[in-house]
């Protein structure tokens, strides 16, 4: 959207906003990761897919 465009390119330069913007991406991506310390006490990582 719109908005969030105009908020990234405030924080990073024009060139960097191109450089990614030619980033391909696909279904099986992973969009993020989060670590979460479950029941174990340890971390672990859980995996979000686009």
């Amino acid at each position: 959207d719109i908005e969030n465009q105009q908020k990234w390119r405030s924080l990073i330069g024009d060139d960097d906003f191109r450089l990614l913007s030619n980033v391909s991406i696909d279904i099986n991506d992973i969009s993020y990761i989060i670590f979460t310390s479950g029941s174990t006490g340890a971390p672990k990582a859980v995996s979000k897919f686009l």
